[in-house]
């Protein structure tokens, strides 16, 4: 069989990483392919290794998204057609191609979370997201087969769509080894010895609307006003209404960049070392489908303060660090919570270490191909 694989609107973050690793060798020979197709941009192509794929490009998908939603439109299904394939896997969430079979993995939820979108105001950005919310919609009903990365993304899109006529798998990402950290040092924890010990904060995580470092620096910047010695590293890329604003709080607070610092994109293998710096992680998104950086964090070792909502709670399980990341005071309640209780919470992340376990990039290669094959001989 011939698979054909719709990376087209696979760019970066968690879709780009799922791309790479699902296609990092050729576990899909095993599932009876003979032959894997993928079209992408460039950028995507050049980060798949393996030279088993066959990779093809096109000026126009190293465009913006409505130029590469063209030439889906008019240039896919003879490309399609022309390489005889068997069956079409969407990793993107959507395709504007009508073939049978399809298979789409679910990536993106923020196209359903009315709530945060109207963080976006009358933008060009919410209008993509409502196109994209129309496209995945579409390509869902389409699609002979939908695999979710997580049970809250299959109960959220089961609103929208009725889902009992579909054949469906929730398959989540897998957790690359280089996180795997040694375990850090543990602060002796007391009321008094709070504020003598150093805390190094590290939030990984694309700076957007839903993401909200702006109260991780508020919180991060009154704690530091009340006498505590801590630090903040904020890493990922920016959307600049988000950066602006992230940005106005760090003015307000540090504004000579001494204790937090912004360093932007970072490339994926540097990320452990900034982990192995870091004594604890804050994970603020309002709205994900299965985070790779918050499966990334749990793999390090390093006790983790959580946003409470979308697939969170899924993830991680019971887990005393929780917080609505709308709220600053909230989690700054939460940070002191948990630096004077350092030890036990040390400790306590033993059990996420455990559960980020059953999170490997191999079940993950191994549940996506046998449910495409099973999907298309069924």
């Amino acid at each position: 069989m011939i698979l054909g694989i719709d990376a087209t609107n696979i760019v970066t973050g968690g879709g780009l990483t799922h791309c790479r690793e699902i296609l990092s060798d050729n576990e899909f020979k095993r599932h009876g392919f003979s032959k894997v197709i993928l079209w992408s941009s460039k950028n995507t192509i050049d980060q798949i290794k393996n030279k088993s794929i066959h990779k093809k490009t096109h000026y126009l998908l190293n465009k913006k998204f409505f130029i590469r939603i063209l030439w889906n439109l008019f240039f896919f299904k003879r490309e399609i057609k022309k390489e005889k394939c068997d069956a079409l896997l969407v990793l993107g969430g959507y395709s504007v191609v009508n073939f049978n079979p399809t298979i789409t993995i679910c990536q993106n939820m923020l196209p359903f979370e009315p709530n945060e979108l109207k963080n976006y105001g009358l933008s060009l950005r919410r209008l993509k997201f409502f196109i994209i919310k129309i496209l995945q919609i579409n390509s869902f009903l389409k699609s002979k087969s939908i695999i979710f990365l997580s049970h809250y993304a299959r109960e959220k899109i089961d609103q929208h769509i009725n889902l009992n006529n579909k054949k469906t798998a929730v398959i989540p990402h897998g957790i690359n080894e280089i996180f795997n950290l040694p375990k850090k040092k543990v602060f002796t924890s007391s009321k008094e010895q709070s504020k003598k010990n150093s805390y190094r904060f590290i939030y990984v995580s694309s700076v957007d609307m839903y993401k909200h470092q702006w109260n991780v620096v508020k919180a991060i910047g009154i704690l530091k006003n009340k006498g505590y010695n801590v630090k903040l590293d904020l890493i990922g890329e920016y959307y600049k209404p988000a950066l602006r604003k992230m940005n106005n709080e760090i003015d307000i607070y540090d504004k000579n960049r001494k204790f937090i610092h912004y360093h932007g994109k970072v490339n994926y293998e540097k990320l452990p070392r900034f982990y192995s710096k870091a004594d604890i992680i804050i994970f603020a998104s309002s709205c994900e489908n299965l985070p790779i950086i918050l499966l990334e964090g749990m793999a390090t070792s390093l006790p983790i303060i959580c946003s409470n909502l979308g697939p969170m709670r899924e993830i991680m399980g019971d887990h005393d660090y929780y917080f609505n990341p709308y709220n600053y005071s909230e989690l700054l309640e939460t940070i002191k919570k948990m630096i004077l209780s350092f030890e036990v919470s040390n400790g306590k992340n033993n059990l996420i270490k455990n559960r980020s376990l059953s999170f490997t990039w191999e079940n993950c290669r191994k549940e996506t191909f046998n449910f495409i094959s099973k999907s298309i001989n069924n």
